[in-house]
């Protein structure tokens, strides 16, 4: 008896592998076939177990094929069409040359020349063009190794060469970072697992590394003996932050680098400070200055020397203090200076409403006639030597001459001394 089927069901049971399988133990209605008219309805039903008459089996997987079948399978259908391409044209040219040169006493015309020019130039355009194309295009065709790159990423630099066969050749730039240590593998191109092609003509498989160059340092450069403006103006360009510490030096001159801490040749980082020492120069030790009111020229002269100062410009002035004494000095009593400095003082002429005389100084010495004229708050001018019977060292005369006035523009006394 002919059965006709009603139903089936088809499970799919992958997108990669399809199987048409017939729902087992699955009761599937059929009813005997009759060749009755199309309008005719069927009556009756039969239930049936759809095993129980046959199976479809699986189908064989349908497998797509590979970049190589693939690029074979055109290859040669590539081949077969140049084939049948140079097939026709040389047939046109076997039959325009039999035109054009098979009668000799036939002369060829224009159109048949100009007809078998072309048709040569075509055929040399076409060549040409083929060949340039298998040479650029012929390297996908030949055989090669395929390549998996592993990963570098975490490893040091030095170690690259002996985890690679030698078929990797490696590109490496650097890169500052604050997390990976210097000479660790930061990142790689391509990516690990990626596959590469490595034809017969080729020696290597190019890799990109970026390895760790660590943290971000200055090398510090040695700033000895350059001034402070030029050292400081260095750094600050180099983005470096700067402490400044003077102190005094016997060596370095004043206001030039003495040394710098971290020392010169060593790393100095994003956050740290370097500090440059600044000369100050020798160190020139402080003295206290003395009292000097109201002692006299000598008194004051041998308090300051004894100190390791000295006498510097002496003035007058007419004070209620008496004659010779000691009124005002450039610096605060016991201020500190440094030593072998100059202190100017002012010296008293007395009460200005006694009127006073220069004095006679005829047959002092040079010693005592400064003396003597200190008394009067006079100094000596300029010493004249000039022969006479007197003693010689002794004064023979003076300018101004004894009994003169003094006033405020009588300061000095030149004097005449035998000799």
């Amino acid at each position: 008896m002919k059965y006709r089927i009603l139903k089936l069901k088809i499970t799919v049971k992958s997108s990669a592998k399809r199987t048409l399988k017939a729902k087992r133990h699955t009761p599937t209605s059929i009813c005997p076939y009759r060749p009755l008219p199309e309008e005719a309805q069927y009556e009756q039903n039969e239930q049936i177990i759809f095993d129980s008459l046959f199976a479809i089996g699986a189908l064989p997987e349908a497998e797509k094929p590979s970049l190589g079948k693939r690029m074979a399978l055109g290859s040669s259908k590539f081949a077969a069409g140049i084939k049948k391409l140079f097939a026709s044209a040389w047939r046109v040219l076997k039959r325009i040359a039999r035109n054009v040169f098979g009668s000799p006493s036939r002369t060829p015309s224009p159109t048949a020349f100009f007809a078998g020019t072309m048709c040569a130039a075509v055929c040399v355009t076409v060549i040409s063009a083929l060949t340039v194309l298998v040479g650029l295009f012929g390297s996908y065709f030949a055989p090669y190794e395929e390549i998996v790159i592993p990963s570098f990423v975490g490893e040091t630099y030095d170690s690259l060469e002996q985890n690679s066969d030698g078929r990797l050749e490696f590109l490496v730039s650097y890169k500052n970072s604050e997390e990976v240590a210097a000479g660790v593998v930061m990142s790689q191109q391509p990516s690990a697992g990626v596959t590469r092609k490595l034809f017969r003509t080729d020696k290597y498989c190019a890799v990109t590394v970026t390895v760790s160059a660590g943290r971000h340092f200055y090398a510090i450069e040695d700033l000895s003996g350059l001034s402070e403006r030029d050292a400081v103006l260095a750094l600050r360009n180099s983005g470096v932050a700067v402490n400044i510490i003077t102190e005094h030096s016997e060596t370095v001159p004043m206001g030039n680098v003495i040394s710098t801490e971290p020392a010169a040749g060593q790393r100095l980082f994003d956050d740290e400070e370097l500090t440059l020492y600044i000369s100050l120069g020798k160190e020139i030790p402080m003295v206290s200055v003395p009292d000097l009111y109201a002692l006299s020229e000598a008194q004051a002269l041998s308090a300051l020397e004894t100190r390791g100062l000295k006498v510097g410009k002496i003035t007058y002035a007419t004070s209620d203090i008496d004659a010779g004494k000691v009124i005002a000095q450039q610096y605060p009593a016991y201020s500190k200076i440094q030593k072998d400095s100059t202190v100017d003082i002012t010296v008293s002429l007395g009460n200005g409403y006694t009127q006073k005389t220069v004095p006679d100084l005829y047959g002092l010495t040079v010693e005592q006639a400064e003396q003597r004229l200190a008394q009067f708050g006079l100094v000596i001018g300029s010493i004249y030597s000039v022969t006479s019977g007197a003693p010689a060292g002794t004064v023979v005369t003076q300018t101004p001459i004894a009994g003169t006035p003094i006033n405020s523009t009588v300061i000095s006394v030149d004097i005449y001394v035998s000799s």
